[in-house]
């Protein structure tokens, strides 16, 4: 890892994503890492920008956050597949966040790739990087139609009971997601498994770091 996880004690975690059951897709192994390794002592905060007018999804999200451990849940309405058009709004919207925390003591920011073919997360990446300038962020990833799957430069090493707790999370707290033929269990556990692979470990979550400060 590029960061001492046990180092973010007393910090705050921003998780950023466009869509209900983004972060828990992309970085659920890691935030139950960090509250294992500070002995729950880091403050998860979860910012959702499309989700809060469906009362289905919005539901789905506050029990997956809720049991990921995070204080603090966002859940916005603005128009899924829509946020490119509303990116100073989006803006907006960090800045608020940045300046009510203090970014001092903001220790990393999780959200999704720059080149990440969905429109909807692109644009919440892109905002990321002009309103946090002092934070580490690290980018998660997403499996899609559009494969745009990256090679990661940074790994979370996950043995397999915490592999086997993100896919009971994934399953159990969305429901309704289940109507796509992709959300399963092999589908969850074969990335986590090829992540492994490449970092010698059993399983594992694959994340993108563009600045690293020391």
């Amino acid at each position: 890892m590029l960061i001492n996880l046990a180092s973010l004690e007393g910090k705050t975690v921003l998780a950023f994503s466009a869509h209900c059951d983004d972060v828990a897709i992309g970085c659920a192994g890691l935030l139950r890492r960090i509250m294992r390794d500070t002995k729950a002592k880091a403050c998860l905060r979860a910012v959702t920008f499309c989700g809060g007018d469906d009362s289905t999804r919005g539901a789905e999200e506050r029990h997956a956050m809720t049991a990921l451990g995070c204080q603090e849940q966002t859940i916005l309405s603005f128009p899924d597949t829509q946020l490119p058009e509303n990116s100073l709004l989006i803006k907006k919207e960090m800045l608020d966040i940045r300046d009510r925390i203090g970014e001092r003591e903001i220790g990393l920011i999780l959200c999704p790739r720059l080149e990440d073919r969905h429109q909807d997360h692109r644009a919440v990446a892109e905002n990321i990087w002009r309103v946090f300038r002092l934070a580490l962020i690290v980018e998660y990833e997403i499996a899609k139609y559009e494969a745009d799957l990256g090679s990661p430069n940074v790994y979370v090493r996950l043995g397999g009971e915490d592999a086997a707790w993100k896919v009971e999370l994934l399953l159990s707290a969305y429901p309704s997601r289940k109507r796509h033929h992709w959300w399963s269990a092999e589908t969850f556990y074969a990335l986590m498994r090829l992540r492994g692979v490449e970092c010698n470990s059993p399983f594992a979550e694959g994340m993108y770091c563009r600045k690293l400060a020391v």
